[in-house]
């Protein structure tokens, strides 16, 4: 490993802790499984939250993989915020925006959908705005 890299690797750390100490006073709930996107709604209103954000990427958006769960939302009669700007690796550049979507559409909770790299993110997110 290259000492660039090395020193990327360590500076990032104690953010990733820092989040991870933030994240225990937080309920985190998982859910997934054939048709979870179909519950969500239900879900996030039993949570007692009215406006989630969806962390994730473009592809998930563009590919509509989304439909289901914002159905499930509107059924509940739940409005939601998008966030999908997440790209492999995400940078502290997409957290500070997502936070920003996050405060700015007033959210009260953070999903994320997709792969990896929303969760890291969501993660972080999740933990700096509140």
């Amino acid at each position: 490993m290259s000492r660039l890299k090395h020193n990327c690797y360590s500076l990032m750390n104690p953010m990733f802790n820092l989040s991870y100490g933030l994240l225990q006073s937080k309920d985190v709930k998982v859910h997934k499984g054939e048709h979870a996107t179909k519950v969500l709604g239900k879900v996030v209103k039993e949570l007692g939250c009215k406006k989630p954000l969806f962390i994730t990427d473009k592809i998930i958006v563009q590919l509509n993989l989304l439909d289901n769960a914002t159905k499930s939302l509107k059924k509940e009669k739940l409005s939601y915020a998008i966030y999908d700007g997440v790209k492999p690796d995400p940078t502290t550049d997409v957290v500070d925006e997502a936070v920003k979507v996050f405060l700015e559409n007033k959210c009260d909770a953070v999903i994320s959908f997709g792969g990896g790299s929303s969760i890291d993110a969501a993660k972080v997110v999740s933990g700096l705005s509140k």
